[in-house]
C-alpha cells in the first residue's frame, strides 16, 4: 500500500481529481489523503471514492496545530496554504499510525508511470526530495530553491521527524512569497534540509520532476510499446507548474517563461494531453455533483484587465497554446 497526501482548494477541484486519477492508472494500491481547503471540496471527496481518498478538513488541522492557524493572521491565503506543507505530514503520522512512507504531491502532478522507482531510490534513506534541475542559462532561478516542493516522501523515522519540526518551525515564523538569500516561501529551507539532516536524499531520476524550467535538457523518445522515455528512462511525473486555460480556444502553457519552446510533438503530448484529462475530470465531477459549477477556466481569468493581461504576457513569452474543443473529445 502506498500513502500519498495533498493539498487543494475548489478551484482546483479538476487537478487534484485528474491528480487523482492518475494515480489509479499508475498505481496498483493506495490511499491518497487530501487536506480540504474549503468545505465544498471535502463534501466532493467524502463520496467520490471512498476507501480511497481521505477527505480532511483544513479544520482538523488547525485544531492539531494552533500555532499553524494563528499564522493565518499574517500572510495571505496563498501563504497560509504554503505553510501548512509541513504541518500536514506531521499530522497525517500522527493520525494514522499505519502510515510507515508517506508522499507529498502537488496538485498539478500527472503521473504517467509507477512511482516505484523513487521508492527504490529512497532505499532506507528517511526523506527524498526533488531537485529543480534549472539548465545552465537559467540558473538564475536557483534563487528560489534548489529543490521544488512538488513531491518529497517521508519515512516514518526519527531523521524524519527532526527535520518535519524544523521546517514547520520555519515555516510558521516566515513563509512568504517574497524571495530572500536563504528562504522562500516554504520552497527554499529545503536547501537546509539536506545539509542539516541525516538521511536526506535528493532525486537523480531523469524522468520524476520534469517541469516546464527543465524538460529541454533531456532526450525524448517513444519505445516499442509506445512509452515516452526522458533519456532512456521512464517518464514518471510531470509538473504542470503555470498552466491556466483562458478561453475556449486557448491555452497558458507558461513554457515561454523559460525562454524556451517545446517541439510539437511533445507540446501536444504534454499539455493537450493534460488539458484532455482535465476536461474528463470535469465531466465526471459534472455528472457525480451536479450542485457546483466546474470550469477549466477561473472566474477571474474569464474577462476584464486580468484576461488581457494574461493574454498579453502569454503572447509576449510565447506561452500561449491553441486548441479545439473536438480535440478535447480525443483519445
Amino acid at each position: 500500500m502506498k500513502y500519498f497526501c495533498t493539498y487543494f482548494d475548489f478551484n482546483y477541484i479538476q487537478q487534484g481529481w485528474t491528480l487523482f486519477r492518475s494515480l489509479q492508472n499508475t498505481v496498483e494500491s493506495f490511499k491518497l489523503f487530501v487536506i480540504c481547503m474549503d468545505d465544498k471540496v471535502f463534501e466532493v471527496l467524502s463520496q467520490a471514492a471512498p476507501n480511497i481518498i481521505i477527505p480532511i478538513k483544513l479544520s482538523d488541522i488547525e485544531t492539531f496545530d494552533p500555532e499553524y492557524a494563528a499564522s493565518r493572521n499574517n500572510r495571505s491565503i496563498y501563504e497560509y496554504f504554503f505553510t501548512l506543507t509541513p504541518v500536514m505530514p506531521l499530522y497525517i503520522f500522527q493520525q494514522y499510525p499505519e502510515v510507515d512512507l508517506l508522499t507529498y504531491l502537488d496538485a498539478d502532478l500527472y503521473f504517467y508511470s509507477s512511482p516505484q522507482a523513487l521508492y527504490d531510490e529512497l532505499g532506507t534513506n528517511s526523506m527524498l526530495i526533488t531537485p529543480h534541475r534549472f539548465p545552465e542559462k537559467i540558473k538564475w532561478r536557483e534563487k528560489f530553491g534548489l529543490y521544488n516542493v512538488s513531491l518529497q516522501i517521508y519515512r516514518r523515522d526519527d531523521n524524519t521527524m527532526k527535520a518535519l519540526q524544523w521546517w514547520r518551525r520555519k515555516c510558521i515564523e516566515w513563509c512568504y512569497d517574497v524571495v530572500e538569500e536563504e528562504r522562500f516561501a516554504d520552497q527554499k529551507y529545503l536547501n537546509q534540509i539536506i545539509e542539516l539532516f541525516d538521511g536526506v536524499i535528493a532525486s537523480q531520476l531523469k524522468g520524476a520532476g520534469l517541469a516546464p524550467w527543465n524538460w529541454w535538457q533531456y532526450n525524448f523518445e517513444y519505445d516499442s510499446n509506445g512509452k515516452l522515455l526522458v533519456d532512456g528512462e521512464d517518464l514518471i511525473f510531470y509538473h504542470f507548474q503555470g498552466f491556466k486555460v483562458l478561453n475556449s480556444s486557448l491555452l497558458l502553457h507558461n513554457l515561454g517563461h523559460y525562454k524556451r519552446v517545446m517541439p510539437r510533438k511533445l507540446l501536444k503530448f504534454f499539455y493537450l494531453g493534460y488539458l484532455r484529462e482535465l476536461y474528463r475530470s470535469i465531466l465526471y465531477l459534472k455528472k457525480h455533483f451536479p450542485q457546483y459549477e466546474y470550469s477549466l477556466i477561473t472566474k477571474h481569468n474569464r474577462i476584464g484587465m486580468k484576461f488581457m493581461r494574461n493574454i498579453l504576457s502569454a503572447i509576449y513569452h510565447r506561452a500561449i497554446m491553441c486548441y479545439s474543443n473536438s480535440a478535447l473529445r480525443q483519445r
